[in-house]
């Protein structure tokens, strides 16, 4: 299934649309970090990502986000559980700057993602620092994908 829709959901958008992150072809949707919050050391980027998916049940999800980021960040790939109202970790690892694939296979309780509506993904990078050091960056989402199974 590729993405539908995307949006910036923490940091500010730079470049890119929709389908520059539906093949892995170094076009990338591009968002900059937010500046450091108040009191917290932390420079953040995020965006959500929609795919119609036309069924309401599957037994696995396979999910696929290729990213990099200008500096060494956290990286979290979470979904939307319908059940909770909530984003769930699915994945959790470090994204810097060349090309880095995560690739997630879901087995347990995957109706939770599908059940209310559309498919829906956010990638989250995050650089904490020490206070005074400003390490904004740009994160570069190339591909996002999933497969669902009956």
């Amino acid at each position: 299934v590729n993405p539908t829709a995307i949006m910036v959901s923490k940091g500010f958008y730079v470049a890119g649309a929709v389908a520059d992150v539906v093949t892995s072809d170094d076009v990338r949707y591009r968002i900059r970090s937010t500046t450091r919050d108040a009191g917290r050391p932390a420079y953040k980027a995020a965006a959500d990502v929609t795919g119609a998916i036309g069924v309401s049940t599957a037994s696995r999800i396979d999910f696929s986000v290729e990213v990099n980021t200008a500096v060494p960040t956290t990286l979290k790939i979470n979904a939307w559980d319908y059940v909770v109202g909530d984003w769930a970790l699915i994945a959790s690892g470090t994204a810097n700057s060349t090309d880095a694939t995560t690739n997630v296979s879901l087995t347990t309780n995957v109706n939770r993602f599908v059940s209310g509506g559309p498919l829906k993904l956010q990638v989250f990078t995050q650089k904490v620092t020490t206070a005074g050091l400003i390490v904004a960056y740009e994160m570069r989402i190339d591909r996002v994908h999933w497969t669902l199974y009956p």
